[in-house]
């Protein structure tokens, strides 16, 4: 008897919770805002930003009301963190003068070998 193949929708596991696709498409404006900041477009990254705050408004609106189980909640916060990580890259195109503090002030490791504490 030949193997029957699924749907790949059915497959794996229940669809997702529709609140993913607001959480993805936040997550897709701010890869668009990374790549404008990489091109130094500020003006389009502007542009990307003033609609990220539109989809943010609606997910908080909408997030009040949902309850997220098992693998929708992984992905909620994979997208989340993906979301901060490139936050924290187009904070770094934007102030580049912040790296310079971030090195000033960074923990300094004790240099092995060094004759300090001895007499």
């Amino acid at each position: 008897m030949p193997r029957q193949h699924g749907h790949p929708a059915t497959s794996v596991a229940s669809p997702a919770h529709p609140i993913l696709t607001q959480y993805r498409a936040i997550e897709a404006v701010c890869l668009e805002m990374l790549t404008a900041a990489r091109s130094d477009d500020w003006a389009r990254v502007s542009e990307l930003q003033a609609s990220s705050r539109a989809l943010i408004a609606e997910v908080r609106s909408a997030g009040e009301r949902v309850s997220l189980k098992g693998c929708d909640h992984q992905e909620r916060f994979r997208i989340l963190r993906r979301i901060l990580v490139i936050d924290g890259e187009i904070r770094k195109l934007s102030q580049p003068w912040q790296r310079s503090l971030d090195e000033m002030f960074a923990p300094r490791t004790p240099r092995t070998g060094s004759s300090a504490g001895h007499p």
